[in-house]
């Protein structure tokens, strides 16, 4: 029998989705018709991916012009369905719930790259303020992904994530 298990590693690239087969193949069993259905945040319907045959373990970058939305350019932040299956595909298959946070990431990374640091810490005015909501964030940020990787609470992981993107932006303002 066939363990199906599915990656989704951190990126930068705004306009990519990459997705990683990380199934545990029955070596007696032929691999065929992997698709992938992926339903994308405020997106009322899916799109289903043809991931080949016979091929175990691949990587598949997707764009947006892969899932039928070529007028978008960037994936959004949020929280994505995906429903992946072999042959035969209403047997083999397992739901996959996985919080983008691309964009977040992105913003969260130019605004501590802007900070000034020197030996003696931040410049801001507030400076340990800063370190522990920047620390905040990170850490809501974490729990709303473990939430949904190891909880399975996709909108107990999104109310953390919206909560830590309403942080950031308290604390752009405030420094």
């Amino acid at each position: 029998m066939h363990n199906l298990s599915l990656s989704f590693p951190k990126t930068y690239f705004k306009t990519s989705l990459i997705v990683i087969d990380a199934s545990i193949y029955d070596q007696n069993i032929e691999v065929s018709n992997k698709l992938l259905d992926v339903k994308l945040p405020g997106f009322s319907t899916s799109t289903l991916v043809n991931l080949g045959d016979g091929v175990q373990n691949s990587t598949k970058a997707l764009s947006m012009g892969d899932l039928g939305y070529a007028d978008f350019s960037n994936f959004p932040d949020g929280i994505y369905c995906f429903r992946f299956s072999v042959a035969p595909n209403t047997q083999v298959n397992k739901k996959f719930d996985f919080l983008r946070t691309t964009l977040f990431d992105i913003e969260y990374a130019e605004f501590l790259t802007s900070l000034k640091f020197d030996n003696e810490g931040c410049s801001c005015k507030n400076s340990k303020h800063l370190i522990d909501s920047l620390r905040e964030i990170g850490l809501m940020v974490e729990a709303a992904k473990a939430t949904i990787d190891i909880g399975h609470s996709p909108y107990r992981a999104l109310e953390l994530f919206e909560c830590a993107k309403k942080l950031l932006s308290q604390l752009k303002t405030d420094c």
